[in-house]
């Protein structure tokens, strides 16, 4: 909803194996991927995609609710995510990020 009401048009889907279809399909300026998914998690999407080598270009942020430690954080910003969040989120810390990663 914040998106929206700041003109940004998105889209969501609950369903880890239906994003993951629209993702292949589709290019998005910035994806907000989270780790809790129902049928397909988060990071299974992340690596999908890494595996098929198409993270480089996506702008990919992750959400967790859950800990997730120093090594496997070290990881997937390595291996292309942009950044990871813990929630919940602050509606400033989205909003930064979406300047930093939509209005260069």
């Amino acid at each position: 909803m914040f998106l929206q009401l700041n003109g940004i048009e998105c889209i969501t889907e609950r369903s880890g194996t239906k994003g993951l279809e629209i993702l292949r399909k589709e290019n998005f300026d910035l994806v907000l991927l989270d780790m809790a998914i129902p049928d397909f998690s988060g990071i299974q999407i992340f690596d999908a995609l890494r595996e098929e080598g198409t993270v480089a270009e996506k702008n990919i942020i992750i959400f967790t609710a859950s800990l997730i430690d120093q090594k496997e954080t070290d990881r997937l910003l390595r291996e292309g995510a942009k950044g990871i969040v813990h929630k919940p989120l602050a509606i400033e810390d989205l909003e930064q990020m979406v300047k930093i990663h939509l209005m260069k």
